[in-house]
Formats: C-alpha cells, sequence, structure tokens
C-alpha cells in the first residue's frame, strides 16, 4: 500500500465505484421516517460525538449532506425483520 499513488487510488475509485447498481440496507426503527427522508433528498446533517475544530471538515460535511441521491422510488422497499430471519 505504501507505493500507491493517489492517483492510482482516484483511477479506481472512478473505475470500480458507481452509484448506478449500488444497493444498501439500512436498518432502523423508523423505516417510513428514513423512506421519507431519501425520497424527498433532504439534508442529513452530519453529527460527531466531539467537536470537529477543522473548518473544512465542516465545510464538507454541509455539501455532503445536501447531495442528492436520486433513489429509483420503484426499487426502494421496506422489509421487515421476521420476513427475513
Amino acid at each position: 500500500m505504501k507505493k500507491v499513488k493517489l492517483d492510482q487510488v482516484n483511477a479506481a475509485i472512478k473505475k470500480h465505484l458507481q452509484g448506478k447498481n449500488l444497493k444498501i440496507a439500512i436498518i432502523t426503527n423508523d423505516a417510513e421516517g428514513v423512506k421519507k427522508i431519501l425520497m424527498d433528498n433532504a439534508p442529513t446533517p452530519i453529527t460527531y460525538p466531539n467537536a470537529k475544530p477543522e473548518q473544512t471538515i465542516l465545510d464538507e460535511d454541509k455539501i455532503i449532506e445536501a447531495y442528492p441521491l436520486n433513489i429509483n422510488k420503484e426499487k426502494l422497499k421496506i422489509v421487515k425483520t421476521d420476513e427475513l430471519f
């Protein structure tokens, strides 16, 4: 890993990671609430257990919290745990 350069890592990310067929499982007590947030593309502010002194991190957080996910509403589904296990 010490020999890997930043441009090589970025090239691998661009080649192999993309959101077109990304699948995510979320476990929550409030499935309908999470679904509404996702469908509305509502901002999801990042919280930390301790204060972060670097303003850069907080500025980046503002960008990330409002990044549109553009989730396909037909493919989003809620599955109860008793249906899985």
